[in-house]
């Protein structure tokens, strides 16, 4: 790596330093890259700043991580390669009042990444700030117009006005979070002005502007006022720059766009690690986190088959996404998989998208049998992620296969409870869960009340009654454990599907109670279900991660 740049004495001279970023897929905080300029050898000005300082996003802009989703795809209108400026335009507090119009082409907006859809917020870069008070009242507008490009026979417009606020300057980046977002449809030019209503005069601050490739085209222009409000200042003559235009940063709101095409990633997943795998037109496939001893390496991702509508599979009476995935890993690593859906692939399913579950097969699913798939339940589903249309349905499952969405799930025999309670009575007792994995896990309550799981290499043991599953059939019923010699906890589920506690110091009048040892529930991936006020139903069970969670199914 050449840390030096050399620069002739020929006068003005620009140079530019590279920063590449890799992107391994993984879910990381993020990084900050500090650059320190200084002269080892002749004469020359740095300028006023010798260090920059540069913060690379790990996952705020990931359109599926944890955090992605309370905004934030950030654009820069900007060209790095241009010739910059400090222009005295927007914030001229030279004068009482200023109104500042530039236009923005949607071929320029698209080529920055900009989506029909909100935009909330924009900032401006004050590069050299003079004034030394506040611009009242400053507005700003936006219109979306078929106007190309701005001359002097362009009327100033009316705009939407999307922010209003007394703005003290900075030297850096100012962003205005706009009090109503713009809808922008897309297509569209945009029509941008500024303006300030001031009592009194103070300084004009400058704000980079560049030449965006133009030659002999206004970019930015105002007007000035004495005594009169500067947003009503649309007539007369002014001042413009030719082929200057601000630098503008633009913020919309992060969302999830789903591939739906057959396409392929691959990568690896450390363990503990998250990975969001992404096709190439940058559409996202799935996500992976790597919850087992071992690292996933040479993991392949594949979208197989695609498309809008279902089918039947090869076996039962059920159906199945025609948007297929493949995933192959160098080892039968255990991990939480989700699998992306765009509102359009999931229509055809109507109200039933909400209890998909998800089938795994060794086999391409077209060609799947009983004996080698398995339905397994989604401990979550996700709608809408961000502003998108992005819909996750999330599952722990091991190893290799082919997977897709479907109705079909695995019926178990079952303890049907009508407008009753079922009650628990010996202290540190519970039910025990066994998952898909053959796993077992005695689910009881700690001190505080609050569900606890714990494996159990024998389940059988202290077993006292044994249920394929349970069915608690009225909403305002529930599993209730004994929490210590004189309190009861109560375990349902709301109507999110959330496991809800109740803390009680007498148990259910009207109860199946048991007296002693544990409830046993040997089917894998069995478990409890409620049906909450709404007349949904829930089951509550063990996922093959060891973890406590719930899922929509059919009240049966």
């Amino acid at each position: 790596m050449n840390n030096n740049l050399t620069f002739t004495p020929t006068g003005s001279l620009s140079q530019n330093i590279t920063i590449r970023v890799y992107d391994d897929k993984i879910e990381e905080a993020d990084e900050t890259v500090i650059l320190n300029l200084n002269i080892t050898s002749g004469t020359a000005d740095l300028g006023p700043f010798d260090t920059h300082t540069m913060t690379i996003s790990g996952s705020n802009d990931d359109q599926v991580s944890a955090v992605c989703c309370s905004g934030g795809g950030e654009l820069l209108y900007d060209d790095p390669q241009a010739n910059h400026y400090q222009t005295p335009v927007i914030f001229r507090g030279g004068s009482q009042d200023a109104k500042t119009r530039t236009l923005i082409p949607a071929s320029e907006l698209q080529a920055l990444g900009l989506i029909a859809g909100e935009i909330n917020s924009l900032s401006l870069y004050v590069y050299t700030k003079f004034s030394t008070g506040s611009f009242q009242n400053f507005r700003i507008g936006i219109l979306g117009t078929t106007t190309s490009a701005l001359t002097p026979f362009v009327p100033w417009y009316s705009t939407t006005q999307v922010y209003m606020g007394n703005v003290a300057t900075a030297v850096g980046w100012n962003e205005f979070q706009f009090d109503t977002p713009f809808i922008w449809d897309g297509t569209s030019n945009l029509y941008i002005d500024f303006c300030f209503n001031n009592t009194s005069s103070t300084n004009n601050d400058y704000v980079i502007t560049f030449n965006p490739g133009t030659s002999g085209v206004e970019g930015v222009s105002y007007r000035t006022g004495t005594g009169t409000n500067g947003c009503n200042l649309n007539s007369g003559n002014y001042t413009l720059y030719y082929d200057r235009h601000p630098v503008i940063l633009f913020s919309q709101p992060s969302g999830a766009i789903v591939e739906e095409a057959v396409s392929s990633s691959n990568g690896e997943v450390p363990v503990g690690n998250t990975a969001h795998f992404y096709s190439p037109d940058d559409e996202v496939m799935l996500s992976i986190k790597n919850i087992g001893t071992t690292t996933m390496n040479c993991f392949d991702i594949d979208i197989i088959t695609s498309g809008t509508g279902k089918a039947n599979l090869p076996f039962g009476t059920n159906q199945y996404s025609n948007k297929t995935f493949q995933i192959n890993a160098d080892n039968n690593a255990l991990y939480e998989v989700t699998f992306y859906y765009s509102d359009s692939e999931l229509s055809t399913w109507g109200a039933d998208a909400d209890m998909l579950n998800i089938i795994q097969s060794s086999s391409p699913i077209a060609s799947a049998n009983a004996g080698n798939s398995d339905f397994i339940l989604s401990s979550k589903v996700m709608d809408n992620l961000g502003s998108g249309t992005a819909n996750g349905y999330k599952a722990v499952v091991e190893g290799s296969g082919y997977f897709a969405l479907t109705d079909g799930y695995d019926p178990f025999y079952q303890i049907t409870l009508d407008d009753s309670d079922f009650c628990i009575e010996e202290l540190n007792r519970g039910v025990v869960f066994t998952n898909e994995l053959g796993d077992s896990y005695l689910m009881g309550v700690d001190p505080s009340g609050n569900p606890e799981l714990t494996a159990v290499a024998n389940p059988m043991v202290n077993v006292e009654s044994q249920s394929n599953q349970l069915y608690v059939m009225t909403g305002s019923r529930g599993l209730i454990i004994k929490r210590n010699a004189s309190s009861y906890t109560k375990i349902n589920v709301d109507n999110d599907g959330n496991i809800t506690t109740t803390i009680s110091g007498n148990p259910s009048t009207k109860a199946a109670k048991l007296m002693d040892g544990n409830v046993y529930i040997p089917g894998d991936g069995a478990g409890l279900i409620f049906r909450n006020t709404e007349g949904e139903c829930w089951k509550m069970f063990v996922d093959n991660g060891g973890n406590l969670v719930t899922s929509q199914v059919p009240c049966n």
